[in-house]
């Protein structure tokens, strides 16, 4: 949700958000409240070099390719 914000200007609105959970999050002030939490625990600092994004993506693709199971 985060990353969509700092990428995209016309992004969806926590409302949207919440739909989007399919009711993991019901209530909006609760992901109101998740994401000042989140971007508190980053510091403000929502973007990444570019290697480490990479190297990120890396990991990811790895652990997660096939049908699983997947690590925990």
């Amino acid at each position: 949700m985060i990353a969509s914000k700092v990428i995209c200007d016309d992004t969806y609105s926590n409302k949207s958000w919440s739909i989007v959970g399919k009711g993991m999050f019901a209530l909006r002030e609760i992901i109101n409240q998740m994401e000042r939490e989140m971007r508190s625990y980053l510091e403000w600092q929502l973007n990444i070099e570019p290697h480490t994004r990479l190297e990120f993506e890396q990991k990811v693709r790895r652990d997660f390719k096939g049908t699983g199971p997947y690590p925990t």
